[in-house]
């Protein structure tokens, strides 16, 4: 019985281990503190900016990533942030109310 592992099986090895082990970004909260929120926003450097200061407004935001330029498949001059953040004081009872049917 041969132990060599094809580069397949080490590439499934690898992103087991990634998802098990998973390691936070440089700057981002990390641990049992870490806010229950990740949220990714994707467009205009003014669009992004915008959706970060209307989840300001509901959100306790705690950290915002550094802007990443857009991935191929994202339209040309789109950049990304990951923002983490939990649910404002008082915002989750509003949802109670707001979502009764």
């Amino acid at each position: 019985m041969s132990h060599t592992l094809t580069a397949a099986s080490r590439r499934r090895i690898a992103l087991a281990r990634r998802i098990a082990n998973p390691t936070p970004a440089a700057g981002a909260p990390a641990g049992p503190d870490e806010p229950p929120l990740r949220i990714r926003l994707v467009g205009t450097p003014e669009h992004v900016a915008a959706g970060v200061a209307a989840l300001r407004l509901v959100l306790d935001v705690a950290h915002v990533s550094q802007p990443h330029a857009g991935r191929g498949h994202e339209t040309p001059g789109h950049i990304r942030v990951y923002v983490h953040a939990s649910p404002a004081a008082g915002v989750e009872a509003l949802a109670r109310v707001v979502t009764r049917g």
